[in-house]
């Protein structure tokens, strides 16, 4: 038996991986295709899995990527002739 017992990664479904993210299987097929979400591993069939890890640090990018920029910037971009969203100026 070897030394080192060999390690087992966690993997999550790709039915809960939807239902976790509210997305259709789809749309995580379409990120795959364009190489923006992780790849899913085949457990044989119909059935296809993913490592949880990488979900994990896929999380973190889209996380750190999508943080908004500082409440200066935002005031500098407001319009300032006094027109709303959906309203008429004045």
């Amino acid at each position: 038996m070897p030394a080192e017992a060999a390690t087992v990664r966690p993997m999550i479904r790709m039915s809960e991986v939807a239902r976790t993210l509210s997305v259709t299987r789809m749309t995580i097929y379409r990120w795959i295709a364009k190489g923006e979400f992780p790849t899913p591993v085949d457990l044989g069939g119909n059935a296809v899995a993913f490592y949880e890890d990488e979900l994990a640090e896929w999380q973190k990018k889209k996380e750190a990527a999508s943080l908004r920029p500082p409440v200066e910037t935002w005031r500098d971009v407001r319009p300032r002739d006094g027109y709303r969203r959906g309203r008429r100026p004045r």
